[in-house]
């Protein structure tokens, strides 16, 4: 873009030229409008000028604003997903300039709990009527710490649950074993018992009784 030059000056000092321009114009006219005494000397005319200037040049820079929209717009703020107190309470203190507000601490209390997403805080601020708006906002700061810290406990309680979760099955594995081990013994056959010796004449066992030597000499006895 080429820069404008005026008499060897930059485009930003022939801005500042041609406003100054327009001022001294618009201020020419108005010693035209300004009607003062007679009898009042130099220094209270150019007084009495200087100050018609700075509220026309006041009244026509200043943004026209919208009362009852900006009131609108002030009635419609919610809090955001994710967005904290701090910033909620922030943009309706932005909102509430341009609302022409008596109370603008009252009516900010008054949103708050419409707009913010806590019931908790809401009940709180129905309970007590007559809290204050620095009341509401220690409340409303309290209420999300302990709401932050809270969820940061359940997370670190998961994870741990999740930890001893996975390590369980290697930790009782030895059990298992041992189960599985009594299981095969008891469904295991069992064996007849192998006798060694003789009950009756305590010598060597004997397939038959006829042949045991005791069933002699009890007979022999008889």
């Amino acid at each position: 873009m080429a820069c404008f030059q005026h008499g060897g000056r930059s485009d930003v000092h022939g801005s500042a030229l041609m406003i100054g321009q327009h001022v001294r114009l618009r201020n020419s006219r108005l010693k035209h409008r300004v009607k003062t005494p007679a009898t009042t000397t130099a220094a209270a005319v150019n007084e009495t000028i200087y100050e018609a200037a700075r509220r026309a040049l006041s009244d026509h820079f200043t943004l026209r604003v919208n009362t009852d929209f900006e009131i609108f717009t002030f009635r419609q703020s919610r809090q955001l997903e994710g967005e904290s107190f701090y910033a909620f309470h922030t943009q309706l203190q932005q909102s509430a300039k341009n609302c022409g507000f008596t109370d603008k601490n009252r009516e900010i209390k008054t949103q708050l709990p419409i707009g913010y997403i806590s019931t908790e805080l809401r009940r709180k601020i129905l309970e007590k009527p007559a809290m204050t708006l620095d009341g509401v906002l220690n409340k409303a700061r309290a209420l999300e710490a302990a709401a932050t810290q809270a969820n940061k406990m359940e997370i670190e309680t998961v994870q741990t649950a999740l930890v001893m979760r996975r390590n369980k099955p290697t930790r009782d594995q030895p059990n298992w074993r041992g189960q599985n081990d009594q299981h095969n013994e008891v469904n295991q056959p069992k064996q007849p018992m192998v006798r060694k010796n003789c009950s009756f004449c305590g010598g060597q066992f004997h397939q038959r009784l006829s042949i045991c030597p005791a069933t002699f000499i009890s007979a022999a006895t008889a």
